[in-house]
């Protein structure tokens, strides 16, 4: 059967970059993951699908200590997928911006953000995402807000949502 060559190529890097980041290889998923945005880039992908794959490099960066270019690579996805309105990615670039001032220390900036990823969650019907965005926006307002109330309510809020869905992690 004929395969179209760059979705196989792209297919492949895509595999080895999510390989090496469950090993904890960040370099190495880095590298598949520019590997994976040149030949995006070399058959004139969308900007959206190039930014889709610009998004995985927020993790390994931030585990290499380089959260700035972590805050950049965010703050341009997150304008590209305002650009396509794209809500399911926009309230995961919001997350991950979270996540990103988390480890800045800026704690103020993290609730802000993990909030108005909740709401983008909701738009887009994304139910896990909200599980871990009540998770996440728990864990920031017991961590930095020091409000332990609310930090438990979005916690069971989290826990209701994956008990209900089955979804993977339920027993953690």
């Amino acid at each position: 059967e004929a395969a179209v060559t760059w979705n196989v190529r792209e297919a492949l890097l895509a595999i080895g970059r999510d390989a090496a980041r469950q090993l904890g290889r960040w370099q190495d998923a880095l590298d598949l993951n520019a590997a994976n945005m040149a030949s995006k880039r070399g058959r004139s992908a969308r900007a959206a699908d190039i930014a889709l794959s610009r998004f995985n490099d927020y993790g390994p960066l931030l585990r290499l200590g380089r959260t700035e270019e972590a805050l950049a690579l965010l703050l341009e996805c997150r304008q590209v997928f305002q650009d396509a309105r794209d809500t399911g990615m926009l309230g995961k670039t919001l997350s991950a911006l979270a996540d990103t001032e988390d480890e800045r220390g800026h704690g103020d900036a993290a609730i802000g953000l993990e909030r108005d990823a909740l709401r983008y969650k909701y738009l887009a019907g994304d139910v896990i995402g909200i599980a871990v965005s009540y998770h996440n926006l728990g864990y920031y307002l017991r961590r930095h807000a020091r409000q332990p109330a609310p930090a438990l309510a979005c916690h069971l809020a989290a826990a209701l949502i994956h008990a209900l869905t089955g979804a993977e992690g339920t027993g953690d």
